[in-house]
């Protein structure tokens, strides 16, 4: 049978941090767990044409099943055996009827 989300990915989050009686508090960073996901290294799908005729080559284009937009948020890709193959800076992400799509540089 065919895997269509062989992948995983794991997304960086901030947590608490704020001001507490009336001292900064640094926000502690930590993983989350791990998206299912398919993505792609080298392809046509790694291009994103812009309006005058400029375009964008990206490292990593990750097709996953999550609701939230992620931009902007490092994230790291593991390979079906669970090896850790980058962890990179999402830079845009486009949610579509079928999954998103993360474009990361």
């Amino acid at each position: 049978m065919i895997d269509f989300r062989p992948h995983t990915f794991q997304i960086l989050s901030a947590l608490g941090g704020g001001i507490v009686n009336g001292d900064p508090v640094a926000a502690a960073e930590e993983w989350g767990g791990d998206n299912p996901c398919r993505f792609v290294k080298n392809g046509k799908d790694n291009v994103k044409h812009l309006p005058g005729g400029t375009f964008i080559v990206f490292e990593y284009v990750v097709y996953c099943d999550i609701p939230d937009d992620i931009t902007g948020k490092t994230v790291r890709l593991f390979d079906k055996d669970g090896n850790q193959v980058c962890q990179k800076e999402v830079h845009s992400c486009n949610n579509t009827q079928l999954h998103t799509i993360l474009y990361i540089q």
